[in-house]
């Protein structure tokens, strides 16, 4: 039974983390195009801006020019292929501890695209929300199996 709600966790967060993609990310006054951008929209922009502004400009410029704003787009472009990457390491199974320190890491890396939010006058709308739900409820399904399995072998 652990098991099945813990897969049942999974796969629910994994299609609202799809979801998301579809929903309005950001809103607010700096918002310039008629429609609020999805979380595909932003999840592309962000992962690629790096390579767009250094083919732009160059390497020492981006860091120069408002380095707090550029790596905090670079890290939150960042953030849906280390999670990818983790939830792969999960569903695997052959190394937890890497998969452990992935899920961290994809955590701490969440806080980068808060930066992003107050530099352009943004705010996190319905989609963002709903992508981070996703994907915690991923993440940690597995400790949610765990404790389930705990709380079973526990009582009479």
């Amino acid at each position: 039974m652990a098991k099945r709600s813990g897969r049942t966790a999974f796969w629910l967060g994994f299609l609202v983390y799809a979801v998301s993609f579809f929903l309005s990310f950001v809103g607010g006054p700096g918002v310039y195009t008629p429609k609020p951008p999805s979380g595909a929209d932003c999840t592309f922009d962000w992962f690629f801006f790096p390579w767009i502004y250094v083919h732009w400009h160059s390497m020492a410029s981006f860091l120069t020019d408002a380095p707090i704003e550029n790596l905090s787009i670079a890290i939150s472009g960042w953030i849906n292929p280390v999670f990818f990457l983790a939830v792969i390491l999960q569903v695997i199974g052959k190394t937890p501890r890497l998969s452990k320190v992935l899920r961290y890491v994809t955590l701490l890396m969440l806080p980068f695209s808060w930066v992003l939010f107050l530099d352009q006058h943004v705010y996190p709308r319905e989609g963002y929300f709903l992508w981070i739900g996703a994907m915690l409820l991923v993440l940690f399904s597995t400790e949610l199996e765990n404790r389930q399995f705990q709380m079973e072998s526990v009582s009479p």
